[in-house]
Formats: C-alpha cells, sequence, structure tokens
C-alpha cells in the first residue's frame, strides 16, 4: 500500500504530535469516552481502555498486587539499574528519569517537563518499574 514507511500495520505512526493528550481529562471524567472518540482519539485505544478497566475489576491479582501469571513475576530483574537495592533509590530513580534505560528515562523526563507522556512509553514505562526494577505497581500510580 501507499503506507507511511514510520506507521505501523496497525496504522499507527508513534510518538507523534498526532497524539490527542485527552487521557488525564478521561480518567478525572472531565470528558466522556464518545466525547474523546469525536475529538480524534481511536475507537481501539477507548476500547483497550475499556477493556483495562474490566480487567481490574474482574482479575482479584490485579486489584492486590499479586502477580497473574505467577510464573512470569521478576521475569525481567536482569535489566535492573546499577543501583543499590533499596527500594527507595530505584523508585526515586525511575521517578526522575535515571534508571539508565534511554528510553524510559526520556519518557520520565517529558512526564515531567509536560506533564504527559505517550500511552505506548507509559507502557514501557510502567513495565520498567514492576518487572526490570521489581516494585509494587502501584508505586506509580
Amino acid at each position: 500500500g501507499n503506507k507511511n514507511v514510520n506507521e505501523t500495520s496497525l496504522g499507527n505512526s508513534g510518538f507523534s504530535n498526532q497524539d490527542t493528550k485527552l487521557s488525564p481529562y478521561l480518567r478525572w471524567g472531565v470528558i466522556s469516552p464518545r466525547q474523546a472518540y469525536h475529538a480524534g482519539v481511536r475507537k481501539r485505544d477507548l476500547l483497550w481502555r475499556e477493556w483495562s478497566h474490566t480487567c481490574y475489576r474482574t482479575v482479584r491479582n490485579l486489584r492486590v498486587g499479586k502477580p497473574v501469571l505467577p510464573f512470569l513475576d521478576g521475569c525481567c530483574t536482569s535489566i535492573t539499574p546499577k543501583l543499590d537495592n533499596n527500594e527507595e533509590a530505584l523508585f526515586a530513580a525511575w521517578c526522575f528519569g535515571l534508571t539508565g534505560a534511554p528510553v524510559i528515562d526520556a519518557g520520565m523526563r517529558q512526564l515531567w517537563h509536560e506533564g504527559w507522556m505517550p500511552r505506548r512509553l507509559r507502557l514501557l514505562a510502567a513495565s520498567c518499574l514492576v518487572e526490570g526494577l521489581g516494585l509494587d505497581w502501584r508505586r506509580g500510580r
């Protein structure tokens, strides 16, 4: 096809100025999902949001901070940055973009400077917090 070289097979253009930056407004109920859709949020992103909320409500282990698939718990601990294993130091490094993982650090700095980060980067940062650093996911809220 005539797809842009930077687009994925799903039509995602990655990190771009096309991001609507509406997620905090959705989160706090300032706008409805229907209003977000009419403002340019893709339907599949809204459906993914609803799926995540449904999983959280129905999968008890998500709500209590236990692994959903215990055999995967801690599977990425080998990427822990070279910091002492002090939870507070690890959490501070994550918060301030000092993990040593360039994409995570850039995303956290963007969050500090602009007050938001793209959804895909939020997923990577969350994965770093939980799987990479071995910290409780609730600390990242």
